[in-house]
């Protein structure tokens, strides 16, 4: 698996030659596993609501190891709704 394998799954197309040439710049291993963790990310931002805006640039992903990055566990909720009390 390659580049256009992670290219083809990662949600956010912008910057695709910068991408690119970050991915040619990561070891073989680390390419392994950016592709098996971003499942987990795409997992993390859809149960969280994730706008696009604020899933990061397919580069900025690369460059910083975002796959090694810890997701919190997806059925904790930040916001709970005040109970009303009649």
């Amino acid at each position: 698996m390659g580049f256009e394998t992670w290219w083809n799954m990662y949600p956010r197309k912008v910057g695709k030659k910068a991408a690119q040439r970050s991915w040619e710049r990561l070891t073989d291993g680390e390419k392994a596993e950016a592709i098996q963790k971003l499942p987990d990310h795409l997992q993390y931002w859809k149960n969280r609501g994730t706008e696009m805006e604020f899933i990061p640039h397919p580069t900025t992903w690369l460059n910083q190891g975002r796959w090694e990055d810890q997701l919190a566990p997806s059925n904790v909720l930040r916001y709970r709704p005040r109970q009303v009390v009649s």
